[in-house]
């Protein structure tokens, strides 16, 4: 996940894609929204809305549902992904076909 991140912030947005998909895959439930903010955010950077939202929201889900089994460390660091992919799923342009 980390490195997925990482590429992410680099702006290696395929190759994010592919790291977190991967990390998402072998990850516990109640890890995984660590990896379905950043894929939020990946689909955001590339206009795709409807995916964005769609990993934000289950992201969000499973925040709640696992919430008694996350430290503070992990609840602080979910809060600020979150609210990161948020701003950007707000300010993203949607890619429109002709």
């Amino acid at each position: 996940n980390t490195a997925g991140v990482a590429l992410f912030r680099a702006n290696q947005i395929d190759e994010a894609f592919e790291m977190l998909n991967r990390s998402l895959a072998e990850m516990p439930p109640g890890k995984k929204p660590f990896a379905l903010y950043f894929l939020s955010m990946c689909h955001a950077r590339q206009g795709n809305q409807i995916a964005a939202r769609s990993h934000f929201d289950l992201a969000e889900a499973l925040v709640v549902a696992y919430d008694s089994q996350l430290s503070a460390t992990s609840r602080t660091q979910l809060i600020q992904f979150a609210e990161e992919s948020r701003s950007l799923l707000a300010s993203a342009t949607p890619d429109v076909s002709p």
